[in-house]
C-alpha cells in the first residue's frame, strides 16, 4: 500500500531528479547531455533496490537500516542490477541508433524509454515486445538467484518463471496493465509540465505523477520473486545456455 513513508520518499526522489533534470536543460554545452544519465541511473538504482526489498518479503521502502551490510544489501545487488540494465538500455541505445540516433534520445526525450515508444515507429514497438518479454522475468531472476553470470543469459529469466506458468500469468497481466498507466501517467505529466512552466516545480510535480508506476511495478516482481522463488528454485538451479551447450 501507498503510505506516508512512500510518499515522503517519492517526494524526496522527485526533488532530486527534477533538479538533475533542470540542470540538464541549462545551455551551458553538450556535455550536459549527461545529466540525463545520471538521473536515469538514481531513479533505476532507487526503484531496484525497492523491487530487492519486496523480494526479501517486506514492502517498505529501503532505508539506512537496510544498508548496513553494504556489500550484500547495496554493493552486489546494484552490480546485479547493473546486468539487468544492460538487457534494458543496450536494446533502447540500438533502436534509437537506427531511428532518431542517440544525440536526440539524450536530449529530447531525456534518455525515456516511453517517450521513445510513442515515436511509433516499427523498431520501437519491437523495442517494446521485446522489454515486455524478456525483463520481468530477468529481473525476477535477479532477485532469486544469488550468481551473477546467469543474468548474462537473457533466456534464463524465461526458464526460470516457466516453472510457475499459472502464477507468473497472473502477476504479468497485472505488470502488463500497469505499463499502460505508465503511458496514460507520462502524457499526464507532460500535460502539467505545459500548463505550469516553472523551472524547478514543473518537473518534481511530473516525476511525482509518473514514479507512483514504478514503484507498484518494483513491488509487484519483487513480491512474485518473494512468493514463487523457493518453488522455481525448488527442481535444482537453471545453468545458463552458454554453460550447457
Amino acid at each position: 500500500m501507498f503510505h506516508v513513508e512512500s510518499l515522503l520518499a517519492l517526494s524526496g526522489l522527485a526533488f532530486v531528479l527534477g533538479a538533475v533534470e533542470q540542470v540538464a536543460v541549462l545551455p551551458v554545452g553538450e556535455p550536459i547531455v549527461l545529466f540525463p544519465a545520471v538521473a536515469r541511473a538514481i531513479w533505476a538504482a532507487y526503484f531496484y533496490l525497492v523491487l530487492r526489498k519486496a523480494a526479501a518479503g517486506s514492502l517498505r521502502l529501503p532505508g539506512p537500516a537496510d544498508l548496513r551490510d553494504s556489500w550484500d544489501a547495496l554493493i552486489y545487488p546494484l552490480f546485479q542490477g547493473a546486468i539487468v540494465g544492460l538487457w534494458y538500455w543496450g536494446p533502447l541505445f540500438l533502436a534509437a541508433h537506427w531511428t532518431i540516433g542517440l544525440g536526440p534520445l539524450a536530449r529530447q526525450m531525456q534518455l525515456g524509454g516511453l517517450k521513445f515508444v510513442r515515436r511509433r515507429h516499427w523498431v520501437s514497438y519491437v523495442f517494446l515486445g521485446c522489454e515486455l518479454l524478456g525483463l520481468p522475468p530477468t529481473l525476477i531472476a535477479s532477485a532469486v538467484e544469488s550468481r551473477a553470470l546467469p543474468l548474462f543469459d537473457p533466456s534464463y529469466g524465461l526458464r526460470l518463471v516457466s516453472r510457475v506458468p499459472g502464477a507468473y500469468l497472473r502477476s504479468y497481466g497485472v505488470l502488463l496493465a500497469l505499463v499502460w498507466m505508465a503511458f496514460f501517467m507520462d502524457t499526464l505529466s507532460s500535460l502539467l509540465q505545459q500548463h505550469l512552466p516553472v523551472p524547478l516545480a514543473a518537473p518534481v510535480i511530473g516525476y511525482l505523477v509518473t514514479l507512483w508506476v514504478p514503484l507498484a511495478q518494483a513491488r509487484l516482481v519483487g513480491q512474485f520473486a518473494h512468493t514463487w522463488g523457493g518453488q522455481m528454485l525448488q527442481a535444482g538451479p537453471l545453468e545458463p545456455l552458454s554453460t550447457t551447450q
